[in-house]
C-alpha cells in the first residue's frame, strides 16, 4: 500500500511555505504533521495531525524546519526521509550549539533537499556535504522524488 507523503511543518499558519504546501495538498494526498497546533492558512485537504504521530508512520517523510529535521532524525523506521532547505535557518539562530546543529545537518541518513541552487551551494561549503536536489516550489512528491 503506498502512503502518502507526510510533511512534518512548524505550523501552517500564514507564511509562504504553508500556502505552497498547502497548494500542493490540492493536486496531491498529503499528511501533515504540525509542531505547534495552528488553524491551517486555508483548508488542508488531508489530515492534520500533532508531529507526534510521525513517529510510526511508514510514507515518506519530509522535514521542513531545523527542529522538524532533528526530530526526524531521531525516529526509528526505515520510511524515505528528507529534509527540505525551504531557508537558511541557521543563519537566524543566533549563538547556538554547532554540535546539535552539526548532528542534523551532517547526518547522511537525512538527505536534504534545497530550494534553490545558492542554497545548495552554500550547505556543499557549510556542512561539507553534498545535497540530494533542488525543488523550487516545496513540491512534497518533488522532494521525494529527489531521494536515492
Amino acid at each position: 500500500m503506498n502512503h502518502p507523503v507526510g510533511v512534518l511543518v512548524r505550523d501552517l499558519g500564514p507564511s509562504e511555505l504553508s500556502w505552497r504546501l498547502l497548494g500542493h495538498a490540492r493536486a496531491q494526498p498529503l499528511v501533515f504533521f504540525q509542531e505547534h497546533l495552528v488553524l491551517p492558512v486555508m483548508p488542508p485537504g488531508g489530515p492534520v495531525v500533532a508531529v507526534a504521530e510521525a513517529w510510526g508512520y511508514k510514507g515518506p517523510l519530509v522535514a521542513t524546519t531545523f527542529s522538524t529535521a532533528a526530530k526526524l532524525a531521531g525516529f526509528p523506521g526505515r520510511a524515505k526521509r528528507a529534509y527540505y532547505l525551504w531557508d537558511l535557518e541557521w543563519l537566524r539562530f543566533g549563538p547556538t550549539d554547532y554540535r546539535m546543529m552539526a548532528a542534523v545537518y551532517r547526518d547522511q541518513r537525512l538527505p536534504i533537499v534545497c530550494r534553490h541552487p545558492e542554497h545548495a551551494r552554500v550547505v556543499e561549503c557549510v556542512w561539507n556535504r553534498p545535497v540530494a536536489g533542488v525543488v523550487a516550489d516545496a513540491d512534497p512528491a518533488g522532494i521525494v522524488g529527489c531521494l536515492p
